[in-house]
């Protein structure tokens, strides 16, 4: 008996071994079945080309599954990052889901719980090779009136000293407004939380400083909704000091707060406003660490 159980226990590792070997082996022979061809991905962009409509977007998923840019319109929006599930994609009507479900590990757990809410099938699925292609109506959806991304060059920069000092203007250099006290504000793309947005890239001055941005003739909107969020390799820090931000407007006040080691954006939506100027301050006392990524748009109701 003692003879046996030690050859068992001599033996468990070898056949541990070889239990992996066969699931991985089995994991390798469905690889190829789970695979798209060329042929599919030229037959899906194809079939979007054909019955793509304006502000359409495409969400990958999984969102690794980044292949399929090679062939889709290179002028159409492709979403794909982690967490992507749950984008409002508020700037898109419809989208269209490419997804790959035998591929392992599909988080469609992730899928149904994010993405799903206030989205409609509008269409039967469409099947290409492992590949399938569904259109959605989003739900989120909303027309938007104006961005401040758009709006760069009309906006009005200045640094406001808190002892009441009169602000220092800044000036634009090329694509970039420089300021007093190493703060700036460009037209960039960057990533908040793995998603990559093109927004207002800010630098808010150091001291305690107060970043004024204006807009003088903001349109009347059903709603200004503010975003903002440091962007990713600098987020993480817990001891930094929060980024305050307050955007007057003629819906009135809206006040938002960075966190100290926030990650992602933080974002705030105002009433319905009047035409008008919009003025939105930031203030931080951090002396590092403070990229802001920021978007300010005017919003519809949907389109």
């Amino acid at each position: 008996m003692n003879e046996t159980v030690h050859r068992l226990r001599t033996a468990a590792p070898a056949l541990a071994m070889v239990l992996v070997a066969l699931l991985g082996l089995g994991f390798q022979l469905q690889l190829p079945r789970a695979f798209p061809s060329d042929a599919d991905y030229r037959a899906v962009a194809a079939a979007v080309r054909g019955a793509r409509a304006p502000g359409d977007v495409v969400l990958l998923h999984p969102w690794w599954t980044e292949r399929a840019r090679l062939f889709l319109p290179p002028d159409l929006p492709v979403v794909a990052y982690l967490g992507h599930t749950a984008d409002d994609l508020l700037e898109h009507p419809r989208i269209w889901v490419l997804a790959n479900e035998r591929l392992p590990r599909t988080p469609e757990a992730d899928f149904r719980r994010n993405f799903l809410p206030d989205r409609t099938p509008v269409g039967t699925p469409q099947r290409f090779g492992p590949l399938t292609l569904t259109p959605y109506r989003n739900g989120r959806a909303r027309r938007v009136g104006l961005s401040v991304v758009e709006a760069f060059d009309r906006l009005r920069i200045s640094v406001e000293s808190p002892a009441g000092a009169a602000a220092q203007p800044c000036h634009r250099s090329g694509t970039r407004v420089q300021c007093p006290f190493d703060a700036s504000v460009e037209v960039a793309w960057h990533e908040v939380l793995y998603q990559p947005v093109r927004c207002l890239y800010v630098l808010p001055p150091s001291g305690g400083r107060t970043l004024s941005l204006t807009l003088p003739d903001g349109p009347a909107a059903d709603a200004l909704l503010l975003e903002a969020g440091i962007t990713w390799e600098h987020a993480w820090f817990p001891d930094r000091a929060p980024v305050e931000l307050r955007l007057e407007s003629p819906a009135g006040v809206l006040h938002l707060r960075v966190p100290a080691g926030h990650e992602g954006f933080v974002s705030g939506e105002t009433p319905a406003a009047a035409a008008g100027p919009w003025t939105l301050r930031l203030t931080t006392a951090n002396p590092h660490d403070r990229q802001l990524c920021l978007r300010l748009r005017a919003l519809g109701g949907p389109p």
